[in-house]
């Protein structure tokens, strides 16, 4: 859900994305328990993908297809 991703996630959103709205959240912990969180954000139909590790900093943005 959107309200478990951490708070350097939202700040990050807030402030680089400020008219998306966040249509999808994730955490995953893979089998190393690494964990990741991802946000797709959404603005007049652009989509963008965003992942983040578990302190909240960027690792990847794309834009989704």
């Amino acid at each position: 859900k959107t309200k478990d991703l951490p708070k350097a996630v939202l700040e990050y959103i807030t402030k680089n994305f400020p008219k998306h709205k966040i249509t999808e959240a994730a955490k995953s912990i893979d089998s190393k328990n690494k964990v990741t969180y991802e946000a797709e954000v959404t603005l007049k139909g652009m989509v963008h993908e965003l992942k983040f590790d578990a302190k909240g900093n960027l690792l990847v943005k794309g834009k989704a297809d």
